[in-house]
């Protein structure tokens, strides 16, 4: 997975608000909310302790 950034904390930033938009367009038509959580909680950690 390609960083963005090289600094890891505000990379995170970038990929948990791209996830929440995300979220709020598509999440709460298609998936419940613990799943898009889910997925945002991943994004971060992937990405954090890549």
């Amino acid at each position: 997975m390609k960083k963005i950034v090289k600094n890891p904390i505000l990379n995170s930033l970038i990929i948990g608000m791209g996830a929440g938009v995300v979220a709020a367009l598509l999440g709460t038509r298609f998936l419940p909310y613990y799943v898009v959580a889910l997925l945002i909680v991943t994004f971060i950690r992937r990405v954090s302790f890549d």
